[in-house]
Formats: structure tokens, sequence, C-alpha cells
């Protein structure tokens, strides 16, 4: 849901060796492939389908230390739960931590096209969302 990425990961790094994304694609040709996004390269894994068929996949990168105004981002406070899916741990967020954050973004895009986006998303989401969550209070951040 978050920017119509198809993958997205949450990174908890503040070390100030992490890669850049130009390193990632460069170190890693074989796993990562640059994604033109409105004339920007962000980084796409390269998913090996069965049958051998390769599709790059987007991905976003959220670094909570870079995304300050953001502290939802902050992944030993955010809601979520870790999933055992084919025997690997699968960490997702909650249902109410990616409505909030899907109102954050559709309030920061008024009048952009992706507003659009942002509203058919929620509108979507919404009925699964349960009052009184705590990541539902938007009074506290």
């Amino acid at each position: 849901m978050m920017g119509g990425a198809a993958v997205c990961l949450t990174v908890n790094n503040p070390e100030p060796d992490r890669l850049t994304i130009a390193e990632l694609l460069a170190k890693f040709p074989s796993k990562f492939a640059p994604v033109d996004l409105s004339g920007h390269a962000i980084p796409g894994y390269r998913l090996v389908l069965p049958g051998g068929i390769t599709r790059v996949v987007p991905l976003e990168i959220f670094d909570f230390y870079s995304w300050s105004r953001r502290p939802s981002y902050n992944l030993q406070t955010a809601t979520q739960r870790t999933l055992n899916i084919s025997g690997y741990p699968v960490t997702m967020f909650s249902l109410e931590w990616i409505l909030r954050e899907k109102i954050l973004s559709q309030d920061e895009r008024q009048g952009s096209a992706k507003q659009a986006t942002d509203i058919f998303d929620l509108k979507s989401i919404m009925p699964f969302a349960l009052p009184g969550k705590p990541k539902m209070n938007f009074d506290k951040d």
C-alpha cells in the first residue's frame, strides 16, 4: 500500500557506513537493478519466478533516521507482528499502522495525482480497521 511498491523495507540502521542505493546496485547487480520512477532511480529486487522468469520488483526503503518527521517508522515502537511464511519470518505492520501512514501521505499530497490513489487505498482498507487501536490516535504524535 505504501507508495505502490511491491515490497517495502523498513531499515533500522543508524550506522554511517550503511549502503547507499547506488552502492547497493553496484555491489549486488545480480540481486538488484535500478527502476525508473519519474526520472529517479530507485532500487529494484530481481525476483526469479518459477520457470526462471525474472522480474524487477521496486523496493521502497524507509529509514527511520532519515524520516524523523515520521516517528511511526521506528521499529522499536511500531505495531507489528511476525508471521512464518514458507519457513521464513515475515514482519508485517498492523492495519492501523498502514491506515495511519496512508492518511498522513494523503494529507501531504493534496492536489497531486497521488492523492486520488491514496483516497482509493483508504476506502479499501478502512472497513477493516478497528477504532481505538494505538496507531489510530493522531493526537499523541
